[in-house]
């Protein structure tokens, strides 16, 4: 029976000591998990290389003729390499209806009521996902130095260009290795979610399930194929982020001239008492314009391309309204719609990269600046 379709009946068990509740919702959501046979048989399929790496072994270790099959480097190298779609599936089954689920269920209103607070109910489906994630991932913390090849390289020349041409000129020398990693966060995060967001992978996945699949919307490939949009055109991913340099800025001033010190330095030294009555107003201001302007820049940015696109394959079905005729809607898909869809998609090919290095150029040199105070 439901939850939210058992009456309200006096609560027969313990409670669990505060701040601790969100270990109840932790604990049910992996036994959940756990007992589903379709979980289970995805984790013995991950765990099948396995198998065939140590019957491997085993057989090149006692038998001579098969010596041939003894494992080097570059065995154990791919075979940690094949895990990555395993990582990706499991994240995808563990977070998709997290709480999509007690939400359809009309049981959130019952969860967020006292004395179980918004925030342990938060950190109780973490901690699920976290469990899951953990557990797929923790072999590649062994792995030791990352293996050289192609994309290694290409990765490494990635690391140091956005190191060496965009944090060094504005954070000096010897802030470099603390701020690199944040500005390189950003610009890998920012970089793969544009790039995702122009792959209509979610859309696919809908018109397959429509015409070849037919899965209900309560199975698991339902509930995937919802999950389509570009992140960083959404507001609050970009907001999220533009807070996150907005309080490394703070922490940087902090951290090299102490945090009074940095307060000070907002404005001009110097300068006539009742000047300070106007600046410091104006540059208070400018604190909050800073991540205000991050975050309307790149999301705006992103959602503007698919807008175009929009606008542009709707000519297809005005067409066809106009015109009373389908042909006129074909013709117009190839003649109009199709060649400047494809123009504006070339275009966001560039304003996929031109923004996730603009992201991290600003916020490095706003950064730059709360180190190295020029007025």
């Amino acid at each position: 029976m439901p939850i939210h379709d058992q009456g309200y009946r006096r609560y027969g068990g313990s409670r669990a000591e505060s701040g601790r509740a969100w270990q109840v919702i932790a604990r049910a959501g992996i036994q959940s998990i756990i007992s589903k046979r379709s979980f289970i048989s995805l984790m013995l399929f991950a765990w099948a290389p396995f198998v065939v790496r140590a019957v491997q072994i085993y057989v090149s270790a006692n038998f001579q003729q098969a010596a041939f099959l003894a494992p080097k480097g570059e065995t154990f190298r791919q075979f940690l390499e094949t895990q990555d779609i395993f990582v990706f599936f499991v994240t995808i089954w563990v977070g998709a209806g997290l709480i999509a689920n007690d939400r359809r269920a009309n049981a959130l209103q019952l969860y967020l009521s006292k004395p179980l607070t918004a925030a342990e109910y938060i950190a109780g489906k973490m901690a699920i996902l976290f469990v899951f994630l953990t557990w797929a991932v923790r072999r590649y913390i062994r792995q030791g130095p990352v293996p050289k090849g192609v994309i290694s390289l290409g990765l490494e020349y990635v690391v140091e260009l956005i190191r060496d041409a965009i944090v060094a000129p504005n954070v000096g020398q010897k802030w470099v290795n603390t701020w690199a990693p944040l500005i390189l966060t950003f610009f890998v995060f920012i970089f793969s979610a544009n790039v995702i967001g122009l792959i209509p992978i979610f859309d696919s996945l809908a018109v397959l399930n429509h015409f070849v699949i037919h899965a209900n919307h309560e199975s698991f490939f339902g509930k995937v194929i919802h999950g389509g949009t570009t992140a960083t055109g959404n507001y609050n991913v970009t907001a999220g982020l533009a807070v996150v340099t907005f309080f490394a800025i703070i922490v940087a001033g902090s951290k090299a001239h102490g945090f009074t010190k940095h307060v000070k330095n907002i404005v001009p030294h110097g300068l006539a008492l009742p000047i300070y009555f106007i600046l410091w107003p104006i540059e208070i201001l400018g604190m909050f314009v800073k991540p205000f302007a991050l975050t309307m820049r790149l999301a705006a940015n992103m959602t503007g391309g698919h807008i175009a696109l929009l606008a542009v394959m709707s000519l297809v079905f005005l067409a066809t309204e106009m015109f009373k005729a389908a042909l006129a809607g074909i013709v117009a898909g190839f003649v109009l719609s199709v060649p400047l869809a494809l123009g504006i998609l070339a275009l966001e090919l560039i304003v996929v990269l031109v923004q996730a290095y603009v992201f991290t150029l600003l916020s490095a040199v706003f950064i730059g600046m709360a180190i190295h105070v020029h007025h």
